[in-house]
């Protein structure tokens, strides 16, 4: 197992896996100072994804919405990806702070998370794999900043200057639990679906870690279907399933896609939890998925699904909701979060 990498970088521990790679923290062994390091097997035939996320992060550079790259290259008949160390994703510090976030702090993640996607957009990509544990916080002293992370699933909208085109049965890429509903449908991603994931993100968040195809949450009205759900296969989702309900049980079978019957006891796979899971994603409307909440997250998920492919968000438009959320309950955007009274921004 190699140790040190570009005879300067010190492994430690692994603290992760992206899309493609695995994530190890590591130290400069010449100033002490640790980095982050994605390694990624070499193999023969198979499409660089390490090469691509850097070509990425090169682009995003000067903008610093995402960690700097300070080396990539190959050793062991391995590629690694070396970029500073960052602070905790939003989702270790969403379950450190009990999975509660006040409406203002999730307001200004809203504001600055469509500043981020518009800013990475704005250079034709899109992120296709939005969750809490992509979006992180920097190390102090920047530990008030949000910095977006794991481009691999990551591509770019444009084909020789030129929007690409719409093409339907593809394989769902991204997280299941926040996957807009086209892409469960099968359509090419494009902005929108970037929008829409973090609707439900911040929906997410501000209704305590709870969307209602998380079907092993103690809130949804599918909990019946517990005693049949593992989460050790699909660790990224609550909805993973291993068999059907067996007969004589209970269960609602309003909640069931075409093709799964409740009665009948089989292994399910992972297409057939997909299934569910977008079954009871278009099942659920606006109103009743933000119900408890301001209206502003309503409207956001409404423009996400209204808007065309090849369109642009209007994302002044956008920022400006949640700019008015925060007047009308007398709440400054000063970026003292919730985590800000916790100490969350160190590993």
């Amino acid at each position: 197992m190699f140790r040190i990498v570009n005879s300067k970088y010190a492994l430690i521990d692994k603290i992760g896996k992206g899309s493609f790679a695995s994530v190890y923290k590591a130290i400069n062994i010449e100033n002490e100072k640790f980095v982050a390091i994605k390694v990624k097997k070499k193999k023969n035939l198979q499409r660089n994804r390490l090469q691509h996320e850097l070509q990425i992060y090169q682009k995003l550079n000067k903008y610093k919405i995402t960690p700097h790259i300070l080396w990539y290259g190959t050793q062991f008949d391995t590629h690694f990806l070396v970029m500073d160390y960052m602070g905790l994703s939003f989702d270790k510090i969403f379950k450190n702070n009990n999975q509660k976030f006040s409406l203002k702090t999730v307001a200004m993640l809203a504001i600055d998370l469509l500043s981020i996607l518009e800013t990475f957009h704005d250079l034709s990509f899109i992120h296709r794999d939005l969750k809490p544990n992509n979006i992180v916080i920097g190390q102090y002293p920047n530990h008030k900043k949000i910095y977006l992370i794991d481009f691999g699933l990551s591509k770019s909208y444009l084909k020789d200057n030129k929007h690409i085109k719409l093409i339907k049965k593809k394989s769902l890429v991204g997280t299941l639990r926040y996957a807009s509903i086209r892409t469960h449908r099968g359509y090419e991603q494009s902005r929108r679906d970037d929008i829409e994931s973090l609707s439900y993100i911040l929906i997410y968040l501000l209704n305590k870690g709870y969307l209602p195809w998380m079907i092993t949450h103690s809130k949804s009205p599918h909990s019946n279907l517990i005693p049949y759900l593992s989460t050790s296969q699909y660790p990224n989702t609550h909805a993973n399933f291993v068999g059907i309900m067996p007969k004589g049980i209970n269960a609602d079978q309003s909640i069931m896609p075409k093709g799964i019957n409740p009665s009948d006891i089989q292994t399910h796979t992972k297409k057939q939890k997909e299934l569910l899971i977008k079954h009871i994603k278009i099942k659920t409307s606006e109103y009743d998925l933000c119900k408890d909440i301001p209206k502003q997250f309503r409207l956001l998920l409404l423009y996400s699904k209204r808007l065309k492919f090849e369109s642009r968000p209007n994302y002044k438009y956008l920022i400006n909701l949640f700019h008015k959320l925060l007047h009308h309950h007398n709440l400054e955007y000063d970026h003292n979060y919730d985590w800000l009274n916790h100490s969350l921004s160190k590993k």
